[in-house]
Protein backbone atom coordinates (compact mmCIF):
# COMPACT_ATOMS: atom_id res chain seq x y z
CA UNK A 1 0.00 0.00 0.00
CA UNK A 2 1.45 3.35 -1.02
CA UNK A 3 0.77 6.45 1.00
CA UNK A 4 -1.72 8.94 -0.44
CA UNK A 5 -0.16 11.66 -2.59
CA UNK A 6 1.62 14.20 -0.39
CA UNK A 7 1.47 11.90 2.63
CA UNK A 8 4.61 10.39 4.19
CA UNK A 9 2.85 7.20 5.36
CA UNK A 10 -0.02 4.82 4.83
CA UNK A 11 -1.75 3.91 8.08
CA UNK A 12 -3.97 0.96 8.94
CA UNK A 13 -5.03 -1.12 11.89
CA UNK A 14 -3.99 -4.74 12.46
CA UNK A 15 -5.63 -6.36 15.47
CA UNK A 16 -4.90 -3.84 18.26
CA UNK A 17 -1.90 -2.19 16.62
CA UNK A 18 -1.61 0.73 14.25
CA UNK A 19 0.64 -0.18 11.33
CA UNK A 20 2.20 2.77 9.53
CA UNK A 21 4.34 2.33 6.43
CA UNK A 22 6.55 5.35 5.86
CA UNK A 23 7.86 6.08 2.37
CA UNK A 24 10.19 8.57 0.72
CA UNK A 25 12.25 11.10 2.61
CA UNK A 26 11.69 11.60 6.33
CA UNK A 27 13.00 15.14 6.63
CA UNK A 28 12.00 18.69 7.56
CA UNK A 29 9.23 18.76 4.95
CA UNK A 30 7.56 15.46 5.87
CA UNK A 31 8.45 14.75 9.52
CA UNK A 32 5.74 16.97 11.02
CA UNK A 33 3.06 15.49 8.78
CA UNK A 34 4.10 11.93 9.66
CA UNK A 35 3.97 12.78 13.35
CA UNK A 36 0.54 14.35 13.01
CA UNK A 37 -0.81 11.37 10.99
CA UNK A 38 0.43 8.80 13.50
CA UNK A 39 -0.54 10.85 16.56
CA UNK A 40 -4.08 11.36 15.23
CA UNK A 41 -4.44 7.64 14.47
CA UNK A 42 -3.08 6.70 17.89
CA UNK A 43 -5.48 9.02 19.69
CA UNK A 44 -8.48 7.99 17.56
CA UNK A 45 -8.02 4.24 18.00
CA UNK A 46 -6.71 3.83 21.53
CA UNK A 47 -4.53 1.05 20.13
CA UNK A 48 -2.11 -1.14 22.05
CA UNK A 49 0.78 0.31 20.10
CA UNK A 50 2.35 1.32 16.84
CA UNK A 51 4.39 -0.62 14.32
CA UNK A 52 6.25 1.83 12.07
CA UNK A 53 7.68 0.20 8.95
CA UNK A 54 10.62 2.26 7.70
CA UNK A 55 11.50 0.04 4.71
CA UNK A 56 10.24 2.63 2.24
CA UNK A 57 12.22 5.52 3.76
CA UNK A 58 15.00 6.58 1.41
CA UNK A 59 16.46 9.36 3.58
CA UNK A 60 16.13 10.47 7.19
CA UNK A 61 17.59 13.65 8.68
CA UNK A 62 17.56 15.00 12.23
CA UNK A 63 13.91 16.09 11.91
CA UNK A 64 12.96 12.52 11.03
CA UNK A 65 14.89 11.18 14.00
CA UNK A 66 13.18 13.84 16.13
CA UNK A 67 9.76 12.49 15.10
CA UNK A 68 10.82 8.99 16.13
CA UNK A 69 11.78 10.39 19.55
CA UNK A 70 8.41 12.17 19.82
CA UNK A 71 6.62 8.92 18.98
CA UNK A 72 8.66 7.12 21.64
CA UNK A 73 7.62 9.74 24.21
CA UNK A 74 3.99 9.41 23.17
CA UNK A 75 4.15 5.62 23.48
CA UNK A 76 5.57 5.96 26.99
CA UNK A 77 2.90 8.47 27.99
CA UNK A 78 0.21 6.08 26.75
CA UNK A 79 2.01 3.06 28.23
CA UNK A 80 1.89 1.40 24.84
CA UNK A 81 4.42 -0.19 22.52
CA UNK A 82 6.41 1.36 19.67
CA UNK A 83 8.10 -0.98 17.21
CA UNK A 84 10.30 0.35 14.40
CA UNK A 85 10.97 -2.16 11.62
CA UNK A 86 13.31 -2.33 8.64
CA UNK A 87 15.66 0.35 9.88
CA UNK A 88 18.27 1.06 7.22
CA UNK A 89 21.92 0.21 7.94
CA UNK A 90 23.61 3.13 9.63
CA UNK A 91 20.49 4.08 11.60
CA UNK A 92 20.99 1.42 14.24
CA UNK A 93 23.77 -0.99 15.10
CA UNK A 94 21.20 -3.35 16.62
CA UNK A 95 19.91 -4.73 13.33
CA UNK A 96 16.65 -4.59 11.43
CA UNK A 97 14.19 -3.76 14.20
CA UNK A 98 14.05 -1.82 17.42
CA UNK A 99 11.31 -2.23 19.99
CA UNK A 100 10.66 0.52 22.49
CA UNK A 101 8.30 -0.27 25.34
CA UNK A 102 7.68 1.24 28.75
CA UNK A 103 10.76 2.78 30.36
CA UNK A 104 12.83 0.43 32.44
CA UNK A 105 15.21 1.49 35.20
CA UNK A 106 18.83 1.93 34.15
CA UNK A 107 21.17 -0.85 35.25
CA UNK A 108 23.35 -0.23 38.28
CA UNK A 109 26.74 0.93 37.01
CA UNK A 110 28.54 0.71 40.37
CA UNK A 111 32.01 -0.67 39.78
CA UNK A 112 31.65 -0.43 35.99
CA UNK A 113 34.25 1.42 33.93
CA UNK A 114 33.38 5.05 33.18
CA UNK A 115 31.40 5.79 30.05
CA UNK A 116 33.33 7.34 27.16
CA UNK A 117 33.28 11.12 27.41
CA UNK A 118 31.79 11.01 30.91
CA UNK A 119 34.77 12.56 32.64
CA UNK A 120 35.12 16.24 33.42
CA UNK A 121 37.57 18.35 31.45
CA UNK A 122 40.85 18.71 33.32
Amino acid sequence: MLPPSGSPASIGLHEHFIVARAAGELDHTSAGLLHRQVKDAWEATGSAGLVLDLSGVTFCDSMGIGVLVLLLRQSREQQSTLVLTDIRPGWSASGRSLACGPRRPAPDRAGAPPLAGAGRPG
